[in-house]
């Protein structure tokens, strides 16, 4: 019974996502903000932090949230790589978050635009191992 109240929240939050884009000038989405912090005791932490305006919701490391604020955990002084896909209301954009020792990147590696006539996601899963 929680997961079919979770499951009408969430619809209903993106109907009401959905609507607030519909009226918007503007419809594709667009990055605002994006930072990061590394915890000083172990660093072996990274929270992050971003911001897209006219997103219906986000899909980080293969679940669907509307959180914007993630922690991710590395081991060592390994580079990691982080899927973040971003919803719009006909598009989805998909990035890479590269979490490397001294830096974290935000790398674009595609768009999904429903007006394409190639509608096919072109993000291979396979390249990049999910730890």
């Amino acid at each position: 019974m929680p997961d079919f109240i979770q499951n009408i929240k969430m619809s209903a939050l993106i109907v009401k996502r959905a609507a607030t884009i519909i009226l918007s000038r503007c419809k594709n989405p667009e990055l605002n903000t994006f930072r990061y912090s590394v915890d000083t005791d172990t660093n072996d932490t990274v929270i992050v932090r971003f911001n897209f305006s006219n997103v219906l919701w986000y899909i980080f490391n293969d679940k669907k949230t509307f959180s914007e604020r993630h922690i991710v955990v590395r081991h060592g002084n390994n580079s990691k790589d982080v899927l973040l896909t971003v919803q719009g209301l006909f598009i989805k954009r998909h990035y890479i978050i590269r979490i490397k020792p001294d830096d974290v990147l935000l790398v674009e590696i595609g768009s999904n635009a429903f007006k394409s006539d190639n509608n096919v996601d072109r993000f291979d899963r396979t390249a990049f191992p999910h730890n």
